[in-house]
């Protein structure tokens, strides 16, 4: 994995130092299709199988199909409702909850096996842990902030069992830091909570608005990393995934 564009502000070039010394500058990395990526082209076909998986277990009386769709609205109703700020998947099923009128215990369950549907699908990217081992070698401070509803916790937990963090590394979503990264916003949030000029963050990312383009608004330099990106045999198997009841995601 190797950055395909690079922007660095000028008169801001990262010195390099020895492996455990830290020079100040925060290498960051964008989490999805980044460092891990799906074995699905499209995120929403992770709602499709874990409604095959629901249907199947009884916890659903629709179709995954249906379920899909429903879950995909909640989540849309959740971001237009909030005027497009960020929002969690607590908050999703809340609103998904109190339209298909499942009790408590329901929708802790069926959130929980969405969350273990994630987990199941993530794979860490080609050249990933190289890059981040190379950041660590030059003295930086390895930091990942994702534009995610997901917790935390869980990333981190995703993160840890790839082998891709380590402790003193530092998490950060946008759904819990209240602004995303397209603003630029959560890039100098982010650059508060570790004290440093914003300008001393490289962020490693895989979208061109929200990773590369949000992070120059904010005045911190960027690397492209479009490696994890579907390509355009992908895309035409994703078009058809209700034809395959899912498989060709």
């Amino acid at each position: 994995m190797s950055p395909v564009a690079t922007t660095t502000t000028p008169g801001h070039s990262p010195e390099q130092a020895g492996p455990g010394t830290s020079n100040g500058v925060i290498a960051s990395f964008d989490i999805f299709d980044t460092v891990l990526t799906r074995v699905v082209t499209n995120p929403t076909s992770v709602w499709l199988l874990l409604g095959k998986r629901l249907a199947a277990g009884g916890l659903i009386e629709t179709t995954p199909e249906a379920f899909m769709r429903m879950r995909r609205a909640a989540q849309e109703r959740i971001h237009r409702n909030s005027r497009w700020c960020e929002f969690t998947l607590r908050q999703v099923y809340a609103e998904l909850a109190a339209y298909l009128g499942w009790s408590e215990e329901e929708t802790a369950e069926i959130m929980a096996e969405e969350y273990r549907v994630e987990s199941e699908l993530l794979r860490v990217l080609p050249g990933a842990h190289q890059l981040i081992e190379e950041m660590r070698l030059r003295g930086h401070q390895v930091a990942f902030l994702s534009d995610m509803y997901l917790e935390k916790d869980f990333l981190w937990e995703q993160l840890r069992k790839h082998g891709l963090c380590q402790e003193g590394d530092r998490c950060h979503v946008s759904c819990e830091l209240g602004h995303p990264k397209r603003t630029g916003e959560a890039f100098r949030v982010m650059a508060k909570l570790h004290n440093v000029d914003v300008r001393r963050i490289i962020h490693h990312g895989n979208h061109p608005e929200f990773d590369i383009r949000g992070g120059q608004r904010a005045g911190a330099q960027t690397r492209a990393l479009y490696e994890g990106n579907p390509n355009r045999f992908e895309k035409i198997l994703e078009a058809r995934v209700f034809d395959t009841q899912g498989l060709s995601a």
